[in-house]
This record gives structure tokens, C-alpha cells and sequence, in this order.
């Protein structure tokens, strides 16, 4: 495999393809790396190529052994947001919010049936995506939010066609359609600003909900 040398600057951890400002902090390290334009990338079971901000081709970088990924490209192709802020040197992958809150550690219903976690955080795939623990409505799940939060926001799989409904305080907050089968790429949000009683119900209880945060 022919492999061509690039001399780089990385950030430390992960490769953002941002323009930051390398030079100016003392926190980068320059280090020599091989650019490997002979590796392929699949995603969910399909080649994929990897493209800059002006639509250039851009390839994997491997260093003492790592392969490290270009996040912004993997963020297009994985459906991510990502995006740095330069005054605070952060990089958001997903959901921006500091404050967001793994949902099914942060809130569990008081009253309902439902799966959550996968025995000892034993991971399974669902749809192509590895998750260990999910929400799985059995029946209504009754949440007491205590009026503390703003936004539930989730990914959700079904292999039937079906619907997740969201309850506030016994008004209808809304309802999401799942279709059967359909790659869990999209993120849905459900407002719960200012909402005591929380619950969630389906019409069909094979629907999975997973990446679920609040904040």
C-alpha cells in the first residue's frame, strides 16, 4: 500500500479539519504523518469518501500506529453536527449544549415498563448502530422533570412503522412517526420547558429511543 508523507499539525486526541489558528498555541505539537490515500472507509455497509468544507477530497492520516479521521467529514457522513469555537478551543461533536445530560442516567420513570440498560453495559447493535442502553416503551412512562428542564432530544429505530407520542403536564407535546427500518440518522427534540409531568407512550412497543439527552 503506498502510503505519502504529510507534515501536519494535530490537535491532541482528534483531528478537526478546522482552520484554528495552529501556530499561535502552544498546546501544538508538529509531527510527521503519513497521508493513506489507500484506505477505504464504510459506512453502514457503504464506501464512503471524505470531503473538506470546499469539497476536496481529504483522506485518513496515520501516526505512530492511529488512524485519525478527519471529524468534520465523519460528522457529514454520520449526521453529526460539528463545529469549533475558537475562543474557547472546543470542539462540538453533536449536541453543542455544555448542559445536556445523558437522559436514561439523569431521569427514570416512576412508573411504566420500559428497557434500559443492556446487562453490564454489554453493547448490541441495532440498525448498524452500537448502543448500550435504550429506551424500549412497554407501556406509558410516567418521568417527574420537576419543571428543571428545556429540550429531551433522542434518535429512535423501529422495525415496524410506528409513533412515539410526548406528554406534558397531560397536554400532547408531540408526536414523532417512525418508519420501519429507516436508519436512525435523524435527531428528534421534544420541548419539555417548564413541564412537571413527563410521559411517553407508543402505539407500537418495539420502537427504540437511544442517544437520548436532556438538558
Amino acid at each position: 500500500m503506498k502510503k505519502f508523507l504529510s507534515k501536519i499539525c494535530l490537535i491532541p486526541v482528534i483531528l478537526a479539519s478546522f482552520a484554528i489558528g495552529v501556530f499561535a498555541d502552544n498546546n501544538m505539537q508538529e509531527i510527521k504523518a503519513y497521508m493513506n490515500k489507500g484506505l477505504s472507509i464504510v459506512f453502514q455497509g457503504n464506501v464512503k469518501s471524505m470531503y473538506d468544507g470546499n469539497n476536496q477530497k481529504v483522506y485518513p492520516i496515520t501516526y505512530n500506529g492511529t488512524i485519525y479521521l478527519p471529524i468534520k467529514s465523519i460528522g457529514q457522513m454520520t449526521g453529526l453536527a460539528v463545529s469549533y469555537d475558537n475562543a474557547s478551543k472546543t470542539l462540538y461533536i453533536g449536541n453543542k449544549s455544555v448542559g445536556a445530560k445523558d437522559f436514561i442516567e439523569t431521569v427514570q420513570p416512576y412508573e411504566g415498563n420500559c428497557h434500559y440498560t443492556i446487562k453490564d453495559r454489554e453493547q448490541r447493535s441495532i440498525a448498524g448502530k452500537t448502543v448500550d442502553h435504550y429506551i424500549r416503551p412497554i407501556s406509558k412512562l410516567y418521568y417527574d422533570l420537576g419543571g428543571k428542564y428545556n429540550k429531551i432530544s433522542f434518535k429512535s429505530y423501529s422495525e415496524k412503522d410506528g409513533s412515539l407520542y410526548f406528554y406534558g403536564d397531560g397536554e400532547l407535546l408531540g408526536k414523532y412517526d417512525i418508519t420501519a427500518n429507516e436508519l436512525p440518522n435523524k435527531t428528534y427534540t421534544v420541548d419539555v420547558k417548564g413541564v412537571q409531568q413527563f410521559v411517553i407512550t407508543t402505539n407500537y412497543s418495539w420502537i427504540y429511543m437511544f442517544d437520548t439527552v436532556i438538558e
